[in-house]
């Protein structure tokens, strides 16, 4: 953080600045300004050094200030019952995706999109209803990009620290086909 006298000399740099501009605008109709910019110095008004130090002066907080206590009246508490610890740490999207998974509503592939959506991936939009020998390249290349993402962010979740050796492993087939 820049400190008063920085922020002082700044401020006097940029007032010299606005008052040389404004001067050459009134002296001169050549000066280099463009007429809308002319305009809009003349409107400008002349800036106070010193009342530009006294105001910064006037709105520096001092940290050497004594520590202010404030105190609500008795009548105006709220009681707060104890629940545990889990309980009380959340965030609301947490809620919100809690409460989307329960309905029965949602399909798998907005349930997915939740799950994407907690880990900073788009969502998916639509499925491919085209055979994948017909789609064109570019259609390939999106849905390769989306499963890839999606592959990516389910092993992170499964795998923190060893998701790339995990996708090793299922491309290999290293389990000889077992399965859950």
């Amino acid at each position: 953080m820049a400190d008063l006298s920085e922020v002082k000399e700044t401020l006097v740099k940029l007032a010299n600045r606005i008052s040389d501009l404004q001067q050459s605008s009134e002296a001169s109709n050549n000066s280099g300004v463009c007429r809308k910019c002319r305009d809009l110095l003349k409107n400008l008004r002349r800036v106070d050094v010193d009342e530009l130090e006294s105001q910064l002066k006037q709105t520096t907080l001092d940290d050497d200030d004594d520590e202010v206590m404030f105190k609500t009246p008795m009548h105006k508490t709220i009681p707060v019952t104890q629940t545990p610890l889990d309980v009380m740490v959340f965030s609301p999207s947490a809620v919100s995706e809690l409460s989307q998974m329960k309905d029965p509503n949602i399909t798998p592939r907005e349930r997915l999109n939740v799950f994407l959506a907690s880990r900073d991936v788009s969502p998916i939009r639509t499925a491919m209803n085209t055979s994948w020998h017909a789609a064109a390249d570019r259609t390939k290349r999106h849905y390769l990009r989306k499963a890839w993402q999606v592959i990516h962010a389910t092993l992170e979740e499964i795998a923190p620290d060893n998701s790339e050796e995990l996708l090793r492993a299922v491309q290999e087939g290293s389990m000889g086909g077992e399965s859950d």
